[in-house]
């Protein structure tokens, strides 16, 4: 048995994902697609595989041979893939044909039972959801003899019996029929921009093929041409889905997480009632020091999201901590007016003069004679001291300057950066927490929309991280990033959508 993946096209409505890999190489859960095809066959003892390549076809080779050195590949290019369809990558790939073979799509992800199933058969079989009707997919309908009568996006509802998913086991008596019906098409008619389903299409009518279908109502697959399939498919195939329910605790990013350019963001506050109502602990990390907790308090609540004060968890109070702990009582600080108000509530000296400290927090009201007073002090050599690091906060309208913009304006003229900073990723900021609840990170999951603080919190350790694409990090940066999440979702409403 051999196995023949169709891999040449671009993968247009993937871009610009694909302006820098090919389609079947963008990762599904840390995965490439074609890295769960190339387990499925191996593990199927399916060694022999032609692969039909194009578009950025010498990446797809180095994954191939670098990943599976096991496997005994050849590469059929497609140097026409921009004009051509799949239909005509296989032909290109006709020598290759000389036994019962799998033929699929690169841009399937699919359970490995599938193709275990298609071992366990004889002939020419099509894998078909039966009673599923999806107007993307292919459809099936069936003669009166049990065999596949027609393939064809065009079937309607009514005559489907179900939809196909790409995948062709197809037995060596029938591959001359296939190779003249495509030598017809390309050949002579010259219609080198056709699926292979047009193929199929024609032998099944006309009964030149008689292919049986394989019922795998229920087993998980996916097939990925949009941003929104590809975030179904993460959903559908990432274990940990479920497994983040068994958490005791949730740590909530706020600002682009639950709210975006103070409004709540849809599902927000259903989830977190959910979570409660499951007797889990919900509480509000935010590293947005423009804010006390009592005004974050107030601005969930005008959303419609109830959340005490001490379920609120800032960047300030850790810093505050962190400075009354080395008796750091006098300090200069950059801060808005309520920021500086919170600061002096909790006991510390405002002093531009001859402080003990510099504090910057994310002064939403920044002047440039403020951080040119600030700049000062620091320029006596002072400790200094930021209560995160996040470069851009996000609002509606897109990301503007968050303290990490205005850090490197410090050191950019001083040449200093924060000793300390002590908002995300610094699981300081949650410890207490989990100390005061007798519990570990074993127990808790982190929900946010930033990588290099709420997800990286979660490395190296057992802490779940979950990665919403409502706020600054959107799908096209998380495929290149280096940062992995635990689970990927669209926003915070898809955390809990098929629990309860």
């Amino acid at each position: 048995m051999k196995a023949v993946i169709l891999a040449a096209g671009i993968g247009s409505r993937l871009r610009p994902i694909t302006d820098k890999k090919p389609k079947t190489l963008i990762e599904v859960n840390g995965k490439a697609m074609l890295g769960y095809i190339l387990d499925a066959l191996q593990d199927s003892s399916i060694k022999e595989i032609g692969v039909c390549t194009g578009y950025r076809e010498s990446l797809i080779k180095e994954y191939c041979c670098s990943n599976y050195p096991q496997l005994s590949f050849s590469f059929f290019s497609n140097c026409e893939y921009a004009v051509t369809n799949n239909m005509y990558s296989l032909y290109l790939a006709k020598e290759f044909l000389d036994d019962d073979f799998l033929l699929m799509n690169a841009d399937l992800v699919f359970s490995k039972s599938i193709i275990e199933r298609l071992m366990m058969t004889t002939g020419t079989i099509v894998p078909v959801d039966v009673g599923l009707y999806d107007e993307e997919s292919m459809k099936v309908t069936l003669n009166d003899r049990g065999f596949i009568s027609g393939i064809s996006k065009k079937i309607s509802r009514e005559s489907c019996y179900g939809s196909s998913i790409d995948i062709y086991r197809i037995a060596a008596r029938h591959i001359i029929t296939i190779l003249e019906a495509m030598h017809q098409i390309i050949d002579i008619q010259m219609e080198r921009n056709q699926w292979t389903e047009v193929m199929f299409d024609q032998l099944f009518r006309n009964r030149l093929i008689e292919a049986m279908p394989l019922d795998i109502k229920g087993e998980a697959w996916y097939e990925i041409d949009t941003y929104e399939d590809l975030s179904n498919a993460e959903m559908l195939f990432n274990s940990r889905m479920h497994e983040v329910m068994n958490r005791k605790v949730f740590f909530f990013d706020k600002d682009g997480t639950i709210s975006l350019n103070n409004r709540s963001i849809p599902g927000a506050a259903e989830t977190i009632n959910f979570l409660r109502e499951q007797g889990k602990k919900v509480y509000i990390l935010s590293n947005n020091s423009s804010r006390t907790a009592f005004e974050h308090s107030r601005s969930l609540k005008s959303l419609g999201i109830e959340a005490a004060v001490d379920e609120i968890i800032i960047s300030t109070d850790a810093c505050i901590h962190y400075l009354i702990s080395n008796k750091l009582n006098r300090i200069a600080l950059l801060a808005n007016d309520a920021v500086r108000d919170y600061f002096e509530r909790k006991g510390f000296e405002i002093d531009d003069e001859c402080p003990d400290a510099a504090v910057a927090t994310y002064d939403d009201t920044l002047t440039y004679q403020k951080l040119i007073k600030f700049i000062d002090v620091i320029r006596t050599g002072i400790p200094y001291y930021a209560t995160h690091i996040d470069l851009v906060y996000p609002t509606e309208r897109g990301p503007i300057p968050d303290i990490g913009c205005i850090i490197d304006m410090i050191t950019r003229s001083t040449g200093k950066r924060p000793l300390l900073t002590f908002g995300k990723p610094s699981l300081e900021l949650i410890k207490p927490i989990l100390a005061k609840n007798s519990m570990g990170l074993s127990d808790a999951a982190i929900v946010g929309d930033r990588l290099y603080t709420d997800i990286a919190m979660g490395l190296g350790n057992e802490l779940i991280t979950v990665l919403v694409l409502s706020g600054e990090t959107n799908r096209d940066e998380y495929e290149f990033s280096q940062i992995r999440a635990d689970i990927v979702v669209p926003s915070i409403a898809y955390l809990v959508k098929d629990w309860g």
